[in-house]
């Protein structure tokens, strides 16, 4: 199948019945024509892999996110002025590509800092969350670099 730029791309369809179990066996098919047997329950784990709902980290002090962070989302609650700090790869070793959710929940600003060793930047150089509620992204996309992306000021 190919989307609007003419590239190839994978889409699955898959239309299950109502009274589908555990056991219930689904045939999957490639677009090359190859087939694979799987049981319901083994799809229903292979979905949740693809799909995980992010966990909520609340955060009531300054904070430095840890390894569980990476591909979750923290929420700052907090109000009074408040960092969070995003470290170098010898305080906390995310893998690159590592992605965290930062939302300032409480009415104190929230200021993105890079830690000792590391680099954080974001576009115009602005690191402050732009109001209550404002939420950003943080990827961590060299070894001690990070890159904020969202409503900041």
């Amino acid at each position: 199948m190919s989307n609007n730029n003419g590239r190839s791309e994978n889409v699955m369809t898959l239309v299950l019945p109502e009274d589908i179990n555990a056991s219930t066996k689904i045939r999957i098919v490639d677009n090359s024509g190859r087939s694979r047997v799987v049981r319901a329950s083994d799809l229903a784990g292979i979905l949740q892999a693809i799909y995980k709902p992010l966990d909520i980290n609340l955060q009531t002090a300054d904070y430095t996110p840890v390894l569980t962070d990476g591909g979750n989302y923290i929420a700052m609650d907090l109000a009074v002025a408040n960092t969070v700090t995003m470290p170098a790869n010898s305080v906390v070793a995310f893998p690159i590509g590592t992605e965290m959710v930062v939302e300032r929940r409480g009415v104190g600003v929230t200021t993105l800092v890079a830690g000792a060793g590391a680099t954080l930047d974001a576009e115009f150089g602005l690191l402050s969350f732009a109001a209550q509620y404002s939420v950003v992204s943080v990827i961590k996309v060299e070894l001690n670099r990070w890159v904020a992306i969202g409503n900041l000021i």
